[in-house]
């Protein structure tokens, strides 16, 4: 059995959500300079809209799955940090939970 872990990154990489979070703080006119601004909107976003408006990247989960199937690794893991946002956090354990 193959001992590799292969560790994924989610935001920006699986999901596009870090480019649809910043358009979407641009569109509402917030500082994207300010970090307790940014935070404050990550806290706060709907996670369900924020993934939905983001979408996936390239068919990343389509092709997590294959890798999984394919035994190339012991273990696929995604690497992931909330915002404090207990949403955001069930959201996406419902979503890499099926991988």
């Amino acid at each position: 059995m193959n001992e590799v872990i292969l560790y994924l990154d989610c935001d920006g990489v699986i999901l596009n959500t870090i480019d649809e979070a910043y358009s979407m703080m641009k569109d509402k006119g917030l500082d994207i300079t300010n970090w307790r601004t940014v935070n404050k909107f990550f806290v706060n976003i709907d996670w369900n809209i924020l993934i939905y408006e983001a979408g996936i990247l390239k068919h990343s989960i389509t092709k997590i799955k294959r890798i999984i199937e394919s035994g190339m690794f012991k273990e696929v893991k995604i690497l992931t940090k909330t915002s404090g946002n207990l949403e955001e956090a069930k959201i996406k354990k419902i979503l890499f939970g099926k991988l």
